[in-house]
C-alpha cells in the first residue's frame, strides 16, 4: 500500500477505530517523522476528511470491524473448548462402544448357568471391600469365580444365586451378569463421553 490516498485512509480508519497510536506508529515508520510531527500530520487528515455523514459512515464501518475481531476471538476460543472436549468425548465413546461389543461377542460364545454363592468376604477393616465366591457346574465339574468388582456392603450372601456367562472354550473364563459386573463401568464411561461429544458439538457450532 504506497498510494499516498490509500495510506491516508488506513489511518484515518484507524484513528476512527480507537487505535490512534497505532496510526501514529505508521506514520512515523513511513516518513520518519517524530511524534510531535506525526501527531500534527494525522490531525490535518482527520481535519480534512471530517464531516458528520462521513464520521457516522467511519465510525459504523469501526465498530463492526472490531467487532468482527472480538468475534474471531471467541470463535477460536470456542473451537479450543470444542477440542478439548472432543479430546475427552470421542475416545470414551469409543472406549464404551469397544466394551460392548467385546461383551456381545463374548456371551455368543458362551453358555449361560446359574452359579451358587459360596462364601461372600467380609471386609477386615475400613479399607477393605466386600467380593463374592462363586462356583458353577460345567460339563460334571464344579469352578469358582471371585467377583471383580468390589462393595462397602454386601451384594450377595452365601447361597445366593448368580448368572453368569461362561466361555464355551474356557471354562475359567466367566461374565458374571449384574449391574456392577457388566454394566457400570460402561455406564459411567459411556455417559461421560456422550456428554462431552455433545459438548464438543455445541461449541463446535458456536465457533462457526
Amino acid at each position: 500500500m504506497n498510494d499516498p490516498k490509500d495510506i491516508k485512509e488506513e489511518l484515518i480508519n484507524l484513528v476512527y477505530a480507537g487505535r490512534k497510536e497505532e496510526a501514529l506508529q505508521r506514520l512515523q515508520q513511513l516518513h520518519g517523522a517524530t511524534r510531535e510531527e506525526a501527531e500534527q500530520l494525522l490531525k490535518l487528515a482527520v481535519k480534512e476528511s471530517f464531516s458528520p455523514i462521513d464520521f457516522f459512515k467511519r465510525a459504523t464501518k469501526a465498530s463492526t470491524s472490531h467487532l468482527s475481531k472480538e468475534k474471531g476471538c471467541k470463535q477460536t476460543i470456542y473451537g479450543m473448548i470444542a477440542y478439548g472436549f472432543g479430546f475427552f468425548g470421542i475416545p470414551l465413546l469409543l472406549a464404551a462402544s469397544g466394551i460392548f461389543i467385546y461383551q456381545l461377542y463374548f456371551i455368543s460364545n458362551s453358555t449361560q448357568v446359574i452359579g451358587t454363592v459360596v462364601v461372600s468376604e467380609e471386609p477386615n477393616d475400613a479399607s477393605t471391600q466386600y467380593r463374592s465366591v462363586i462356583s458353577y457346574p460345567i460339563n460334571g465339574k464344579t469352578y469358582s469365580t471371585q467377583s471383580t468388582v468390589s462393595s462397602s456392603v454386601p451384594q450377595y450372601y452365601v447361597n445366593d444365586p448368580v448368572p453368569l456367562f461362561v466361555n464355551n472354550e474356557n471354562p475359567n473364563d466367566v461374565l458374571i451378569d449384574n449391574f456392577l459386573e457388566r454394566w457400570m463401568i460402561l455406564t459411567i464411561i459411556g455417559s461421560l463421553g456422550f456428554l462431552f461429544t455433545l459438548l464438543m458439538i455445541v461449541f463446535l457450532r458456536k465457533s462457526r
